[in-house]
């Protein structure tokens, strides 16, 4: 069977002529496989010699056929969609304040804000475990939550949040740098974000519970194709679909069809069914990963606990630790008695530690 070409759109365009008219017709490809099917090889030349073992695979229907067509995309103009994104004003533990950029997402049941974000803010984390599920049944989980006051940078507006600490909020926002030049509008209102149109990085989600406590009067519809405008007490959000700055240049693209012999395919089939892994583990490592399996267990608050390995020939070696440590560790605790200050100081490091 044969691939047929499919038609040029363009063929005006230098380099698609071109490559269009290096190839053969429909009509010549057909014409020449029925003459290699009809006329054995050197059928011009006068020969008392059998035809060779080609022309007998071409009877009997057994080789495999390929053919090359192109296919051309022409210019145009991509485009990307916009989120609602706001600027905002955080302020940290010792009341000092941080720029973070926030993404308003009306459809998040939760605010999400960054650990990156909330290790510079230096707040208080507090134990929260919290599944959170996304496209296609996805899940991550967060342990911990922190409480942070927000602010606008047009207005007096200020509000507190709980936020569920994730080690990343999403990607860069928006995917392409939107041209923006032709906007005149732009000039006539305050941005929520007056970098929406480069992307950057998302410290926060603010969700639902307070995404419409947010919305003002004003919406501006800019038509067809284009973004629209949405006032807010953090300042006019800009979202939908625009234009990206840069076209995509055209590109012709070769595409190779084969289609290989029926027998061909089976063979390779059983090869692949026939290919065994071995195991590359060592014993050690075997007695290890059954240990992890069998001793493996999650408590209450989603922390998974897993049993220490011991060796029997070597814990004999470690002596009388039990003794030494205990009798440190009393030592401690007598210092700390006499030292209400750090001993503060150290109960809060444990608590910290533990909790991490």
């Amino acid at each position: 069977m044969l691939h047929q070409q499919p038609p040029i759109r363009n063929s005006a365009h230098p380099n698609v002529s071109k490559l269009h008219q290096n190839q053969p017709t429909t009509s010549q490809t057909q014409s020449q496989f029925q003459t290699a099917q009809t006329a054995p090889p050197n059928a011009n030349k006068t020969s008392s010699q059998s035809p060779p073992a080609e022309s007998q695979q071409l009877a009997t229907g057994s080789l495999s056929y390929c053919s090359t067509s192109l296919a051309a995309s022409f210019h145009r103009i991509p485009s990307t969609v916009l989120l609602q994104t706001a600027l905002v004003k955080v302020v940290g533990s010792s009341r000092n304040i941080m720029w973070a950029r926030a993404l308003l997402d009306p459809a998040s049941q939760l605010n999400i804000i960054s650990e990156n974000l909330g290790q510079r803010l230096k707040l208080s984390k507090v134990k929260d475990h919290h599944t959170i599920g996304g496209i296609g049944q996805s899940t991550i989980v967060s342990t911990h939550s922190i409480t942070a006051e927000i602010q606008s940078h047009c207005c007096n507006y200020r509000t507190q949040l709980k936020f569920h600490v994730l080690s990343s909020v999403t990607r860069e926002l928006p995917s392409n740098n939107i041209e923006v030049t032709e906007w005149p509008w732009l000039n006539d209102i305050v941005l929520a974000d007056p970098q929406f149109n480069e992307p950057g990085v998302v410290d926060m989600i603010i969700g639902v519970d307070s995404y419409y406590d947010l919305l003002l009067d004003g919406f501006i519809r800019l038509g067809a194709g284009q973004p629209v405008l949405q006032n807010t007490l953090l300042g006019w959000v800009v979202s939908g679909r625009a234009g990206v700055s840069r076209p995509e240049p055209e590109i012709v693209s070769i595409v190779h069809v084969c289609t290989q012999d029926f027998d061909e395919k089976l063979s390779r089939f059983w090869e692949l069914e026939a290919c065994q892994s071995s195991s590359t583990m060592s014993v050690e490592e075997s007695t290890c990963e059954a240990h992890f399996v069998v001793t493996t267990a999650r408590d209450t608050s989603g922390r998974f606990m897993v049993a220490l390995t011991i060796k029997p020939s070597v814990i004999s070696l470690m002596g009388n630790s039990y003794e030494i440590a205990k009798r440190r560790f009393l030592s401690l605790e007598r210092r700390l008695q006499t030292n209400p200050q750090l001993k503060s100081a150290y109960s809060a490091f444990i608590e910290e530690y533990r909790d991490t």
